[in-house]
């Protein structure tokens, strides 16, 4: 009885590593930047930023104002509001989708000790 569940035991074990193909590709390079990077080192790096903050601060820096349907060629600058529960960032953006300024709002947020200009 040992034997033939031994034997069970070892084939089951063995039967799906040898199902498995492992299929290698070649992906091609892909370049990844920031549009907004200067907006994201203007925030001082050394005080404790609460992590909701931070969170909407990266999804500001990272919006992309040529993919919205917002997008018009006609207009030069743009007001996008994020918004979150514990507060809102409003953001005006040039026609090239760089950060021209922000305004912050949150409640219920510690504040950084020192003040900083953006």
């Amino acid at each position: 009885m040992k034997r033939i569940l031994l034997g069970l035991l070892a084939l089951g074990l063995t039967i799906p590593v040898s199902a498995q193909i492992i299929k290698t590709e070649e992906l091609s390079e892909v370049v990844v930047y920031a549009t907004n990077y200067k907006y994201l080192h203007s925030l001082s790096p050394e005080e404790p930023v609460a992590l909701p903050v931070k969170l909407l601060e990266r999804k500001v820096a990272a919006y992309d104002v040529k993919s919205s349907e917002y997008y018009q060629d006609d207009y030069d600058l743009y007001h996008i509001t994020f918004y979150i529960p514990e507060g809102k960032i409003l953001a005006a953006y040039d026609k090239d989708g760089k950060i021209l300024r922000t305004a912050e709002k949150f409640k219920d947020i510690n504040l950084p000790l020192v003040s900083y200009k953006r």
